[in-house]
């Protein structure tokens, strides 16, 4: 068995909680597995009770000052974090640790920290897409993304959100542990494990992040239940009582891409979920989430994932789990 790898998970005021019991959770199920291959700890500036972005107080037990050396550093987001700066001391102590870890990783807004300290400089940090354009106009010596769900720049680790927080944690521990193992803390969390070759996995949009209440909301819940189906601009523009240009506008200001764009992700993210389920012959797949060439659907699902589908349905098939 490998040797203990250090975690420490750190948190500031008005952090959200999800961020860190999602990465946490994850390295635990994987010790029920390994014999407690991953010894984490939760650490703010001073131990003590920390007031969470939801009100909640949480006891944290360790004092940044007394961790020394760890192998992964994760920085956890919420409200808090994004206007959260560290103090001298502070960046000191992190700075120090993030320099000698194997992994640095930060988890949604949990970047905004992340974006302070001299390893990120020059780093390409993912964030949630909605907070994109204020981290790069805050911090502009690093290269932010708020597209993808998470980033991997040498030993820089970064993700979009709560649930791609927890898809960096199973990279991890992938990486650390091997797909066996990974696999089993996914089904174990009733979550996806999805990795293309050596790039990322990635997993579903958030459905609740992307319906809205409103004319919006109705349209995007149209689309997931019609992504089999021809979908263009103006048909969604229609439903939304909006001429297209203006509903184009809003669509752009809401969801931060084109609705074209929107739908191939859409499309693309449930052909891979297919695709891993079973054995569904590449050309049926393309046709259920609504691309009328195979040709087409290939190219396009290389290029978000990397790696032909046929490839990915061969080495990434939940049956191949047993």
């Amino acid at each position: 068995m490998k040797k203990t790898t250090k975690i420490a998970i750190y948190v500031c005021r008005g952090f959200e909680p999800l961020d860190l019991f999602g990465p946490h959770t994850a390295f635990m199920v994987a010790n029920e597995m390994l014999n407690a291959l991953y010894d984490v700890s939760i650490v703010s500036k001073n131990a003590g009770f920390v007031t969470t972005e939801t009100g909640i107080e949480i006891g944290i037990n360790t004092n940044l000052e007394d961790i020394e050396q760890v192998h992964t550093l994760i920085l956890v987001g919420g409200s808090g974090p994004r206007t959260y700066r560290l103090s001298k001391s502070e960046k000191s102590l992190l700075d120090s640790l993030a320099g000698n870890a194997v992994r640095v990783a930060s988890v949604c807004t949990g970047a905004f920290l992340l974006a302070q300290l001299s390893v990120a400089q020059n780093r390409r940090i993912a964030t949630h897409w909605r907070h994109a354009d204020e981290l790069k106009k805050s911090y502009p010596a690093i290269n932010v993304t708020g597209n993808e769900i998470y980033t991997q720049d040498g030993h820089i680790w970064s993700s979009g959100g709560v649930t791609a927080g927890l898809d960096m944690t199973l990279k991890m521990i992938l990486d650390d542990c091997g797909s066996a193992i990974a696999s089993a803390v996914a089904r174990q969390l009733l979550i996806y494990l999805k990795r293309p070759g050596d790039q990322a996995q990635f997993s579903e949009p958030l459905r609740a992040q992307a319906i809205r209440s409103g004319r919006l909301g109705d349209v995007v819940r149209w689309i997931f239940d019609n992504l089999d189906k021809h979908i263009d601009t103006e048909m969604l523009a229609a439903q939304a009582h909006l001429s297209t240009r203006h509903f184009s506008r809003l669509f752009r200001e809401e969801f931060g891409q084109s609705p074209s764009k929107f739908i191939e992700r859409l499309r693309l993210d449930r052909a891979r979920i297919i695709l891993a389920e079973g054995e569904a012959h590449i050309g049926d797949v393309a046709r259920a989430v609504g691309y009328q060439s195979d040709d087409v659907f290939r190219r396009a699902f290389e290029r978000y994932f990397a790696v032909p589908p046929s490839v990915y349905q061969r080495q990434f098939s939940m049956s191949e789990d047993g």
